[in-house]
């Protein structure tokens, strides 16, 4: 009698498990590693979105997102994850999606700032904070004793940055960054 059958049978059967196995814990270990906070959908994926974590721009896999809210969200949508699970931030969202310039728009802007507002004056490596942000500008400190101000447009700052981040200005690209 051939065992080879049974033998291949129970080691498929067996390496299945395995597999299966690696999978669960891969991704209970992916989805204990989240932490509460706001995410950016960045793209979708066969089965997953793409989120990025809005303090740190860490951008991962999601495989376990609902499917009621895959079903309404689009790229650029915010989510809040909160005791376990994610919910849609539509305000925030509405509120991001309007903060969005077009590329000429963005040029002007950058341009403007970069001819009228004295950056150029400041040192490259001068690092700045949030002292006050309204619907169209940023007011900056910088400095020793953050006693120097700068009015910066809010298209030239992340919309995330809040009073708690660096931030440093990026002569290539005319934008402020997160540190």
């Amino acid at each position: 009698m051939n065992l080879d059958f049974f033998n291949d049978l129970k080691n498929n059967i067996e390496k299945n498990s395995t597999k299966k196995f690696m999978n669960e814990l891969s991704d209970f270990l992916n989805k204990s590693e989240i932490e509460e906070g706001l995410y950016q959908v960045i793209d979708f994926g066969n089965d997953s979105v793409f989120l990025k974590n809005t303090e740190n721009n860490k951008i991962f896999e999601e495989k376990h997102l609902p499917e009621e809210i895959k079903k309404k969200i689009l790229n650029d949508y915010v989510l809040k994850y909160e005791n376990g699970e994610y919910s849609i931030e539509q305000a925030l969202t509405d509120k991001f999606m309007e903060s969005m310039v077009s590329i000429r728009e963005f040029r002007r802007i950058k341009d403007d700032f970069l001819e009228n507002s004295g950056i150029k004056k400041i040192p490259e490596n001068e690092k700045f904070k949030i002292l006050t942000k309204n619907d169209n500008f940023t007011v900056l400190c910088y400095g020793e004793g953050e006693l120097n101000k700068i009015e910066v447009p809010n298209a030239l700052i992340p919309f995330f940055a809040n009073t708690d981040k660096i931030l440093k200005f990026n002569y290539e690209t005319g934008k402020f960054e997160t540190m």
